[in-house]
């Protein structure tokens, strides 16, 4: 079934990136700078954000996928943590990736239960995350790539519209047997 296996590649996004950098890093260090381009096309591009750190200078979102700037409301440029409109979520995933470059370490995030504060028009999310650091380049950047998967969980209004929807289908189709 094609969207059942879409489902298990998007859930498993982020543990197959970690496995490939993995393969990637050279003992004892980290992946090069010039690996990070596998991470920013299929089947990560729309779930990947790259981090780039000049030396010195504020660190810069260069790249970042169209599903996962829908949820975060991150946006390329300089990153602001106190920019306006960004969610706490997007805040959460920069910091996931500043973590990996200071640890020189993957990072991971695991959340049964995301809130987006739905009260704002914003969905409950289940989401998985890694942030995946390399080494710096020659001019001593250092880059990060966070790579996401989450699924958008239904409010409770949803769930009861989907009750009363599912309930007036079984009704019908109970109406619609012949009567022996």
């Amino acid at each position: 079934h094609p969207q059942r296996e879409r489902g298990v590649v998007a859930r498993r996004l982020p543990r197959r990136a970690e496995t490939m950098w993995e393969q990637l890093a050279t003992p004892p260090g980290l992946p090069p700078a010039a690996a990070v381009a596998p991470f920013l096309r299929p089947p990560y591009a729309g779930n990947a954000m790259l981090l780039r750190r000049p030396m010195g200078q504020p660190a810069r979102i260069e790249t970042i996928g169209e599903g996962l700037q829908a949820i975060t409301h991150l946006r390329r440029g300089e990153y602001q943590p106190d920019e306006g409109g960004m969610t706490a979520l997007g805040r959460q995933m920069v910091e996931l990736c500043e973590q990996a470059l200071a640890a020189a370490t993957p990072q991971r995030l695991e959340s049964e239960r995301m809130s987006q504060r739905p009260s704002a028009g914003r969905p409950h999310l289940l989401l998985r995350a890694v942030a995946l650091p390399f080494a710096p380049d020659e001019r001593g950047e250092s880059a990060g790539v966070v790579i996401a998967s989450w699924r958008k969980l239904l409010s409770a209004e949803e769930t009861a519209a989907l009750h009363r929807e599912l309930a007036a289908a079984m009704d019908w189709r109970h109406r619609q047997r012949p009567r022996e």
